[in-house]
């Protein structure tokens, strides 16, 4: 999953830098805390996955070293796993964790902050401005991952882990893929939305963020059912409190319901905690014909 850990300097996909850019974006708290598209627990801390740090910036996890992971995605043992429906398990809507819940429309306005602040540099204005246009498609996004779910894109779900006041700190965006449906190519824009309407998000610049990512997931997963971890983001405030690994428990456990595999793009510190909740790098170097924008990571399903 680019992260957070580096303090708003990397996203957790694991990012790495931006295609065709150099600048670190990070996104996802380290891209798993916190990825990005995506980084690990520090010692004491969490770890945000896909985070853009790995993304040729960036990271995809994070969480501050007590093992961080997190970006847009991560394969296994290629077992075509059933068409899993999604289910409801712990929490509300499936997984395990106890101060994790679902987010809803109204968290919307608290998540953005936080996905934005897990990216810096020249390449995360470029690629999610901090504009009107560049907020008002983030709202987009954000409630197309908490829609309805449709047979033709994965069924999105954002857990989130509140503060007292029972606003959201830690968050991650990931999403039920079914046997089959794609990953690869503009799929993002199935998740994420088009940039229509808005001048300040360039399609052309997202396109650039995600698609590596994109290709690295096909690659690691194939056709398989799985749960996929895009991102995993931490609130720069609440990093080092365990919250990445409760989403991430509860991400494995709708997974683990599901009878399916579980990705995240991972690198950088998020790879601690990607380990320790059960994923395996794949290698994908020789198919993906270059160095790969993160190191895919795949959680098998639970029984054969």
């Amino acid at each position: 999953m680019p992260t957070e850990e580096n303090q708003g300097d990397e996203a957790e996909k694991v990012a790495e830098e931006e295609p065709g850019g150099g600048d670190q974006i990070a996104a996802e708290e380290d891209k798993v805390d916190e990825t990005e598209n995506a980084p690990e627990e520090d010692k004491g801390g969490e770890a945000e996955i896909p985070t853009e740090e790995n993304q040729q910036d960036g990271e995809p996890a994070e969480e501050n070293q007590e093992g961080d992971m997190p970006s847009e995605e991560q394969p296994g043992t290629n077992t075509q796993a059933t068409k899993p429906s999604t289910g409801t398990g712990g929490g509300a809507g499936g997984g395990g964790g106890g101060r994790v819940s679902l987010a809803t429309e109204d968290d919307i306005p608290d998540l953005i902050p936080i996905f934005l602040d897990s990216f810096s540099g020249a390449a995360k204005k470029k690629t999610f401005p901090e504009t009107e246009s560049g907020r008002k498609w983030l709202e987009r996004s954000f409630a197309n991952f908490l829609g309805s779910k449709s047979q033709y894109h994965p069924e999105g779900k954002v857990p989130v882990v509140r503060n007292a006041n029972g606003k959201p700190v830690a968050f991650a965006i990931s999403h039920v893929v079914q046997a089959g449906q794609n990953v690869v190519g503009n799929s993002w824009k199935q998740r994420w939305g088009d940039a229509n309407g808005l001048p300040d998000v360039s399609e052309e610049q997202l396109a650039k963020f995600f698609e590596p990512f994109a290709k690295v997931h096909h690659l690691a997963v194939g056709p398989q059912a799985h749960v996929f971890i895009e991102f995993l983001m931490t609130k720069l405030q609440s990093r080092k409190n365990g919250y990445a690994s409760e989403i991430m428990d509860w991400a494995t456990k709708l997974a683990d319901d599901l009878n399916c595999a579980c990705y995240l793009d991972g690198g950088g510190r998020g790879m601690g905690i990607c380990e320790r909740a059960g994923f395996e790098a794949q290698d994908v170097e020789d198919r993906y014909g270059d160095i790969p924008p993160s190191v895919p990571m795949l959680r098998a399903r639970a029984t054969a």
